[in-house]
Parts: C-alpha cells; sequence; structure tokens
C-alpha cells in the first residue's frame, strides 16, 4: 500500500478469511524486519498457591514503600491513587526471578522485544488514558462495575485493574511474561490492596501469564463481564488471537473496553487495522470513542 510521502504499512490482509500477517515485502523501514510471536505456556497462579519463599519475598518487598510511587495522573485527573512498583532497571528484579529473561542483550534498552518480552515493565500512556475514559463512564452511570467479573489483557502494571477493583470490581489478570506477574503485578496488588485483604478477601484472583492462543481454558469461558486492554494491538500478528481470546472470554452480553494508538509505526498494528479485523470476522460490533 502506497501513499503521498511513499511509505508503505509491513502487513496484509486476507480478502477471504480476514486474517492479518506481516509481508516481508512490504515494510515501513528497511532495518525493521518482521517479527515472529512466540507462542508461550499459559501459567495461573493465585493468591492462595504462591509458595512460601515467594510470599516471603513478596511481603518483605511490599513492606518497603519507597519501592512503590504514585501513579500522579490519576490523582490529578481522576482524583484515584493507585500505586505502582518503581522500575528503574531490572537488576533488582533479576535477583528475585529466576529467569533468563533478563539475560538478552537487548532487555536493557529496549521496550519490547517481540516474542521475548512484550513491554509489562513499562507503564504505557494509552493504559492512564484507559483510566480516565473508564472513569468517566462510571460516573455518568453508562458503567456499573460493582461485582463485575473483569480481566485485563496484557496488563502490564495492571493500573486499570487495581482502578476497577477499587470501583468494587472482581479482576483478573494477564501479561504474556510470567515475570511481570510475579515481580510487578503481585506486589502492585498487595501494596494497593494491603497483605491480609489479598490473602482473606482475594484468594481466587487470577494471575495469568503465557500466549493468548494458550489461554482458553474452559473454566474460563464465557464468565467475563468486561474485559479491558490497553497497547494490545501493536503487532499485527496477534490481532486474530487476541479477538479470538476476547469471544472466548466474553459473556454474550459483555463488553471489551480496547485503548490504543492509530497506527504503531514499524511493527503495523493500531486500531483501525483491528478494527478492520472485527468487522471482518462479523462476531462483534466495535465503535471508536
Amino acid at each position: 500500500m502506497w501513499g503521498e510521502g511513499s511509505f508503505s504499512l509491513n502487513f496484509q490482509i486476507n480478502e477471504e478469511t480476514g486474517d492479518v500477517t506481516s509481508n516481508p515485502q512490504m515494510t515501513y523501514d528497511t532495518k525493521v524486519k518482521p517479527e515472529v510471536f512466540e507462542s508461550k505456556e499459559a501459567k495461573t497462579v493465585t493468591f492462595g498457591n504462591l509458595q512460601q519463599d515467594y510470599k516471603e519475598s513478596l511481603q518483605a518487598l511490599t513492606n518497603d514503600s519507597s519501592k512503590f510511587e504514585l501513579v500522579k495522573n490519576l490523582k490529578q485527573e481522576c482524583q484515584t491513587t493507585v500505586y505502582t512498583r518503581k522500575i528503574k532497571n531490572y537488576n533488582e528484579i533479576q535477583k528475585e526471578a529466576e529467569s533468563n529473561l533478563f539475560q538478552h542483550p537487548d532487555i536493557q534498552s529496549s521496550d519490547l522485544i517481540t516474542g521475548v518480552y512484550e513491554g509489562g515493565f513499562k507503564l504505557w500512556e494509552c493504559s492512564l488514558d484507559l483510566v480516565s475514559y473508564l472513569n468517566q463512564q462510571i460516573h455518568q452511570h453508562e458503567l456499573d462495575v460493582q461485582n463485575k467479573k473483569i480481566i485485563e489483557l496484557g496488563c502490564g502494571h495492571g493500573v486499570p485493574g487495581m482502578f476497577l477493583m477499587q470501583k468494587g470490581a472482581q479482576v483478573d489478570f494477564q501479561d504474556y511474561n510470567s515475570e511481570v506477574i510475579n515481580s510487578l503485578v503481585l506486589p502492585n496488588i498487595i501494596f494497593n490492596f494491603n497483605w491480609k485483604h489479598c490473602f482473606e478477601e482475594l484468594g481466587s484472583t487470577k494471575f495469568q501469564s503465557g500466549s493468548w492462543d494458550n489461554l482458553k481454558n474452559e473454566d474460563q469461558k464465557g464468565i467475563y463481564d468486561v474485559i479491558i486492554t490497553s497497547e494490545t494491538i501493536y503487532n499485527v500478528n496477534n490481532l486474530r488471537s487476541l479477538l479470538n481470546l476476547i469471544k472466548f472470554y466474553l459473556k454474550p452480553e459483555g463488553v471489551c473496553y480496547l485503548a490504543a494508538k492509530t497506527y504503531y509505526f514499524s511493527v503495523g498494528g493500531g486500531c483501525r487495522l483491528f478494527e478492520d479485523v472485527v468487522n471482518r470476522d462479523g462476531f462483534m460490533k466495535i465503535g471508536s470513542v
């Protein structure tokens, strides 16, 4: 696809199926190679099945308030108090996690390594935009999340999910990397909602990691009233997988709130392309705000 300014997009759409794939013959930047998304095994943890040594390290971490910082934008715009763990570099996390993720040569300098690390340790701006919009919907009585079952896909810091927990929702969390779940999301939940509440009241909350194609557990089929997700449609290879998981998880009357950029330069995904995938699939209605 060529347009004024002589740029091209590094994806193509199958006219019959609506599937989107990277096209090595059509790249926005000749230095950028189409990436292949690596399938990662799905894992699920809850507060009720954490190992004792990990629980002890979590307790030590969350007792140290200097390790966490206020998300200032939300305090100012939504009068919402949410704290998240400070991530200045990965040296401290590397000591905690038994993982080779932090041995990758690009991990210290890259926000995203497709198929290896999907950006969960960075607090992306669209997650804050999503909170602002959800807050607006709640105050305008367009959205009621009290006691509703919700999951945040590609959660990263989990800020939108924690915001909805404060509003009375029952929220599960998912991220591609288990390291993000263990070293960021779980500490964030404990710090924001306190240790006793988490282990006595949130024992069934699910924290999942792995590829979207591997997450279709039958006990989660059609159970969610709301799905929230932000900055998750940047990779054209994953759009169909995300849509399929949304369809699998949502109740028939459910709704998904997705916040993302119109177009992600160099990787090819974005809102317009995902809208096209949803419309071609024909199962769900989609609208922009």
